[in-house]
This record gives C-alpha cells, structure tokens and sequence, in this order.
C-alpha cells in the first residue's frame, strides 16, 4: 500500500509486486504521472496495472492510458466480486 504515486515509486524499489491497483486521483503525484514514471523503467513497465477509479475518465485520458495499463475500472457500482475477477483474469493473461 503507498499513499500517493511517489511513495509506491519508492515502494516498488524494494519490492516488484505481481500487479499494481491504482487511483487515478492521487496526491503529490496522480495517477496519469505515475504511470507515465513507470513506462520509463524497463523493469517496471512489465508490471500490469489496473486503475481503480472515481474519476471522470475522458477520451483524452483513455487515449493517455492506452497500452500502458491492461484495465480500467470505475469505482462507481465496483463489487469485490468485479474486481476480484479482473485481478485474477490480468494475472492469468500473464502467466500464459
């Protein structure tokens, strides 16, 4: 767990983690910043990441996102369920 985009930055030095959930609204450093942060390590970018939001995601935001993340997810209607499936079907595509 970090609390904002440059804290998991740090985090993820000491420790790769199989996928990474992410908000796109967060502070010191948002969502957009710190996957554009992770794209520029080729270690990291392998990372799959799915975004977990409340925000309102425009065309623009998809356009910024795409191929760079494997999931998008509106928090609005979000069941444990849902989510718990996305992680699971995002590890699967990785692993085969």
């Amino acid at each position: 767990t970090a609390y904002n985009g440059k804290q998991a930055l740090e985090k993820l030095k000491q420790h790769e983690p199989a996928l990474i959930l992410l908000d796109l609204i967060m502070p010191v450093m948002d969502g957009f910043e710190f996957v554009d942060a992770i794209q520029k390590d080729s270690v990291l970018r392998k990372i799959p990441i799915v975004i977990v939001t409340g925000k309102e995601v425009t065309s623009q935001d998809q356009e910024h996102l795409a191929h760079k993340i494997e999931s998008l997810l509106m928090k609005e209607g979000l069941t444990g369920d849902i989510l718990s499936k996305k992680v699971r079907e995002v590890l699967a595509q990785q692993h085969s």
